[in-house]
């Protein structure tokens, strides 16, 4: 006997392939929506890093620009040198956070066994903040009272004949203040040529105490402060020459515009 089922088998056949065909079309639905949600977790990600970036840009890349030195100087309108009592209150009533280092300067001639040399008196532990970009063979000095070391510029190096570790002798009549060489600095400016002593020491050295003859800030600039914190400092201080280095700050300024844009 025989069993005919070509009609059942073509039913089964044909809802075989409706099962493939809809099973095809399923995966491909799948596959588009895991698609779509990649692609927007790339974007909410591309999204989230470019805004960390944007609103921390200022911060990082103004942290940076502090390599190129101070950018702000404080002075006496009318030359002549300024009083350090006169100074320290602007750094008291400033803002917290807008100045970054600060340092007093105070210049003079001084003679040495060997010549007569430009006695340059700072602050050693603001040194390195404000004047990153000194190429400095040994040592920094670290400690802000230390009147036993000094560093020396390298062409005056030269021409007395120092290296690290020997000794450099100051002389007034009878007095004599021996200073042992710390650092060779080669600064590409008028520094390659002074003494760079404690601040402490060049005023009595130089009978000048309680006296600079100038400072230089490294003030925050990430949102244009500068010129603002001069303005205001001019207000208050009208006998001093209060200004921004432009060179310093207007190139800060350009490059963050720039990065922003």
């Amino acid at each position: 006997m025989v069993v005919k089922h070509s009609g059942s088998e073509r039913r089964i056949g044909s809802m075989f392939w409706r099962l493939v065909i809809r099973a095809l079309r399923l995966r491909l639905r799948m596959q588009r929506v895991s698609v779509v949600f990649a692609a927007l977790t790339v974007g909410a990600a591309i999204v989230t890093a470019m805004s960390a970036v944007y609103f921390d840009i200022n911060a990082k890349m103004s942290q940076e620009l502090r390599t190129f030195g101070a950018n702000f100087y404080i002075g006496p309108a009318h030359g002549g040198s300024l009083a350090q009592s006169g100074f320290q209150p602007i750094l008291d009533n400033t803002p917290p956070r807008l100045i970054n280092s600060a340092r007093p300067y105070l210049y003079g001639m001084a003679r040495t066994e060997l010549e007569k040399v430009v006695l340059m008196g700072v602050w050693f532990d603001a040194l390195r903040q404000l004047s990153p970009y000194w190429l400095v063979t040994s040592d920094w000095i670290g400690v802000k009272f230390d009147d036993r070391n000094a560093m020396i510029g390298v062409k005056l190096a030269e021409r007395l004949h120092v290296k690290v570790g020997d000794n450099v002798t100051l002389i007034d009549g009878s007095e004599r203040q021996r200073l042992r060489i710390k650092g060779i600095v080669e600064a590409g400016d008028a520094t390659d040529n002074m003494l760079i002593v404690n601040l402490e020491l060049a005023q009595k050295w130089l009978q000048k105490e309680g006296t600079i003859s100038n400072a230089l800030l490294s003030v925050s600039n990430d949102l244009g402060q500068v010129d603002r914190f001069a303005a205001s400092l001019q207000q208050q201080y009208p006998d001093l020459e209060i200004r921004p280095i432009l060179k310093v700050s207007a190139s800060e300024g350009q490059v963050l515009d720039k990065i922003r844009g």
